[in-house]
C-alpha cells in the first residue's frame, strides 16, 4: 500500500507551543487542522507558523508562501466562542473578519477557520464562489472490466480515464450522476 503524504509534512512547528499542560498532547493537531484549513481556503502554502495552541487557546501568525499572512485569535466561551481571522496581503491591505460578525454565519460545525477565511475571501474576490455542483465517481465503476483509472497528477492537472471499448464509455458516462452540495 503506498503511503499518502500530507499537502505540507515540510512544515516546521517549532514555533507553536502548547497552551496549557493540558494541551501538551493534541497542540499539535490543533496547528496542523488550522494549516489544512488554510491551505485549502487560499490555495497557497503555509511556509511558517508560530504561536499558541491548545484546546481553549489557538493564536497563530501564520506566513503564505505568496508573502500574505494570516492571524487566528480564538477565545472560548462555553456559549459563543470567538475567532477572529486577520488576512494580510503582499500589497499592504489587511481584511478582518470575525464569528461574531452580524454578516456571518457558520454553514456547519467544524472547519471554523476556512469557514471564516472563506467569508474573507469571498469580500476581497467577489467573484470567487464554492462549487454548488458536483459529478460522483460512479462506485461501481472502480475495479470492475472496461473501466482503467490513472490518476499520475495531482487532481488539479487532471486524471485519465480508459476504457475498452466506445460503448464502454458511453455505458460509464451514462452512469454519471450530478449532484447538488447540501450547503446547510
Amino acid at each position: 500500500m503506498k503511503h499518502l503524504k500530507k499537502f505540507n509534512e515540510s512544515l516546521d512547528y517549532s514555533g507553536v507551543e502548547p497552551h496549557s499542560k493540558y494541551d501538551e498532547e493534541n497542540y499539535l493537531d490543533y496547528a496542523e487542522g488550522t494549516v489544512g484549513e488554510i491551505e485549502r481556503a487560499t490555495g497557497k502554502k503555509v511556509i511558517d507558523i508560530s504561536g499558541v495552541s491548545g484546546e481553549s487557546e489557538m493564536d497563530y501568525e501564520i506566513k503564505l508562501d505568496d508573502g500574505s499572512s494570516i492571524r487566528t485569535d480564538y477565545t472560548f466561551h462555553p456559549f459563543n466562542d470567538k475567532l477572529v481571522i486577520t488576512y494580510d496581503l503582499p500589497n499592504g491591505e489587511s481584511y478582518s473578519k470575525s464569528s461574531r460578525d452580524s454578516d456571518f454565519e457558520y454553514v456547519d460545525a467544524g472547519d471554523d477557520v476556512y469557514q471564516l477565511l472563506m467569508a474573507i475571501i469571498k469580500e476581497i474576490e467577489p467573484e470567487f464562489t464554492e462549487p454548488t455542483h458536483y459529478i460522483s465517481l460512479p462506485k461501481e465503476s472502480f475495479g470492475t472490466e472496461g473501466y482503467h483509472y490513472e490518476f499520475q497528477n495531482h487532481p488539479v492537472d487532471g486524471g485519465e480515464i480508459y476504457f475498452d471499448s466506445e460503448e464502454d464509455a458511453k455505458q460509464w458516462l451514462d452512469s454519471l450522476k450530478i449532484k447538488v452540495l447540501d450547503n446547510g
